[in-house]
């Protein structure tokens, strides 16, 4: 999903308490982001409604484990939050490695204490570029 799919879907489909603003910012919250990946892993499965409910019982807090969206289609919502509690946790810590410094290429993220701009590395993984030629073309990166 790009950044402009990402930003319709909070402006069309997200319910407004599944995103917060500070300062100017809008940020969604966790269960907005558990609204997202759903609305991505089901994308033309569910009816409006359907998505709605599923919203719903996201954002409200409901603890059930499932959701009997119909007859015949049922969500595990727990699983949704714990993989969207996962990909927070896994992106805090990977905020570790990165620093954005106005100084260093203009303030492009860069991996912590390089000038390698993180997003060149993404690109050359999205190209599938195996991580020993990384390592080896990039010293200064290391495996983790």
């Amino acid at each position: 999903m790009t950044v402009r799919q990402v930003n319709k879907l909070i402006d069309e489909e997200l319910p407004a308490r599944a995103v917060r603003r500070r300062g100017g910012r809008r940020f969604v919250t966790a269960a907005g982001a558990a609204c997202l990946m759903a609305r991505k892993d089901m994308s033309g499965l569910l009816t409006t409604e359907a998505r709605r409910r599923l919203f719903r019982a996201l954002l409200g807090g409901d603890d059930a484990d499932r959701l009997a969206l119909t007859e015949t289609l049922t969500v595990d919502s727990a699983a949704i939050r714990r993989e969207v509690r996962s990909r927070g946790q896994r992106l805090h810590r990977l905020r570790t490695f990165v620093e954005s410094d106005p100084d260093t290429l203009g303030g492009r993220p860069c991996f912590r204490g390089t000038r390698i701009p993180v997003a060149q590395i993404a690109e050359l993984l999205a190209q599938d570029t195996e991580a020993d030629e990384l390592l080896e073309d990039y010293p200064a990166l290391t495996r983790e």
